[in-house]
């Protein structure tokens, strides 16, 4: 599954709801390791608020089969 399946067609989508729904799509079993799954979502939450400028962004910013 891709991370791509996870985000809806209309409305905003944050950057914890991103890193979990990356979190989803790689399988990370949630109860493994919690400190590195800690680690890895806020790691994940920068690097979305870092590329794309704000902690929330529109959905159709993050499909590329979306339409203006």
């Amino acid at each position: 599954m891709h991370v791509t399946h996870f985000i809806p067609e209309y409305g905003n989508v944050s950057a914890s709801e991103f890193s979990e729904w990356v979190m989803l799509a790689e399988n990370y079993n949630p109860g493994s390791n919690l400190g590195f799954r800690d680690q890895h979502k806020k790691d994940i939450e920068a690097a979305f608020i870092q590329n794309m400028g704000s902690e929330v962004v529109p959905a159709k910013d993050l499909r590329w089969d979306a339409e203006d």
